[in-house]
């Protein structure tokens, strides 16, 4: 292999492995991935919230933060409760925000009732 074919081989991988993607490895919730077969998309006063499924009763929401604060807000909490009682068809019993990680300080993370509703 010449010096330059090896260069262009280097080159290509390095852009392949920097277009993957790491979610596996940091453990992120799938809600912020736009691919994932199980996120639903619901609007909420005109801003999109992504839903997803985690387990039979409990459900994860992402978004719905028009001013794109870091931290989550009454109005952002209200409506990702209602964007998973919407896509669940089930009520929302308890609900919290894992603070541990600053990407997912906008993750809500509910279980749901389905009896309830």
């Amino acid at each position: 292999m010449t010096s330059r074919a090896l260069c262009f081989f280097f080159v290509t991988v390095v852009l392949t492995l920097s277009g993957c993607e790491s979610s596996h490895l940091f453990q992120q919730s799938a809600a912020f991935y736009h691919h994932d077969p199980a996120r639903h998309v619901a609007v909420i006063d005109r801003q999109e919230i992504s839903v997803m499924p985690r387990s039979e009763n409990t459900w994860e929401a992402y978004g719905g933060n028009p001013g794109k604060e870091t931290q989550p807000t009454g109005n952002v909490q209200q409506r990702q409760i209602k964007a998973i009682e919407t896509v669940s068809l089930c009520k929302v019993v308890s609900s919290g925000y894992d603070v541990t990680h600053e990407k997912d300080q906008m993750l809500l993370t509910a279980q749901v009732d389905c009896s309830a509703k």
